[in-house]
């Protein structure tokens, strides 16, 4: 193959050889860059988003919601008997907990909802295009798959494993919260009236402008 000047010549052969390693170096870097980024906003422990990625992915999400007019749920729920597990059979266990949790989630959601770890045994759920309603379809989803079945199941001296459950508070926009920081303190508020009463349920945050939803 001859690629430039005198025939058998290299240099065209040696010129595009430079520019395929040029492309290669290319790609690689671009590679290194996306693993990078993941790294940042993958929470290692229950590998899912962490905060950081919550803090901004929630208001792009809102702002999206009002550009076209959507609706935008987001489901908050905190693991209610987690603490047991990290005192009687520690916190590698605990984190381990958290991981499955997260692996029972992501399975009864769509692939471009997002599940964030917001802290401790606490998540978020972001679901774009989603009512309430429809929100608290997937929350009952996610409930059951975590009361569902017990957890470390062969890995810890209890050889059936421990039964965990999920408090869930669920707030939208525009009917509940129209900023992010509202939609948080909201779901949140209605997260903790299921953490103090019954636990292992789901409420609904009260329609925005009623200020008694605690």
């Amino acid at each position: 193959l001859l690629l430039a000047g005198v025939p058998g010549d290299p240099a065209g052969r040696n010129g595009i050889h430079e520019l395929v390693d040029g492309c290669r170096a290319a790609i690689d870097s671009a590679r290194q860059v996306e693993e990078m980024r993941e790294l940042i906003i993958q929470d290692d422990t229950a590998s899912c988003f962490n905060r950081r990625h919550f803090e901004a992915s929630l208001p792009e999400e809102m702002a999206r919601a009002a550009r076209f007019g959507a609706p935008l749920s987001m489901i908050f729920f905190d693991m209610d008997h987690l603490n047991r597990v990290n005192t009687e059979h520690g916190h590698a266990m605990g984190s381990r907990s958290l991981y499955e949790v997260s692996l029972r989630v992501r399975s009864k959601i769509r692939k471009f909802d997002k599940l964030f770890r917001f802290g401790g045994d606490e998540f978020c759920i972001i679901l774009p295009e989603t009512e309430w309603h429809g929100a608290l379809e997937v929350a009952e989803r996610v409930r059951e798959a975590i009361a569902g079945r017990k957890f470390l199941v062969g890995l810890i001296s209890e050889p059936d494993g421990v039964s965990m459950t999920a408090s869930m508070g669920i707030a939208s926009y525009p009917l509940h919260a129209r900023t992010p920081e509202d939609m948080v303190v909201r779901a949140d508020r209605a997260m903790q009236r299921i953490k103090t009463g019954t636990k292992n349920s789901i409420a609904i945050a009260e329609i925005q402008g009623d200020e008694d939803d605690g």
